[in-house]
């Protein structure tokens, strides 16, 4: 299969079924797990006291580190699978929930309706 198939297939399933509670509840989503190790990586690189182009080189590192890891991870599964259609499907897949589109949409859309309707509530401080 070609790379071009598999994100079409990857997209296709991200429209169709996006990242179901459940399968988020149990593992959470891989954007959520980049997010946490983008976080980490400021908490520890980025303070005040530093210089900003030594923050900003720290960033750039940062960077270029999580999107190594993603890479990396992503060649490993797509060299571990045989070549059969059902691999395919399976890393089409696993591409999809790093597209998260739909998730996006949805998130997107739950925040412009109140919004729209001028119905905006404070937030809730515990």
């Amino acid at each position: 299969m070609t790379a071009i198939s598999l994100m079409l297939g990857a997209w296709a399933i991200e429209v169709g079924f996006g990242w179901p509670g459940w399968l988020f509840r149990w593992v959470r989503h891989p954007v959520v797990w980049i997010g946490t190790l983008i976080s980490a990586f400021d908490q520890w690189f980025n303070h005040a006291e530093l210089e900003h182009r030594v923050r900003y080189v720290l960033g750039m590192g940062s960077s270029l580190v999580v999107v190594a890891i993603v890479t990396c991870i992503a060649i490993a599964i797509s060299l571990a699978l045989p070549d059969a259609w059902w691999a395919w499907l399976i890393e089409a897949a696993i591409a999809s929930s790093l597209l998260a589109s739909r998730s996006l949409y949805e998130h997107v859309k739950a925040v412009a309706a109140p919004l729209e309707t001028d119905r905006i509530e404070p937030p809730v401080t515990p």
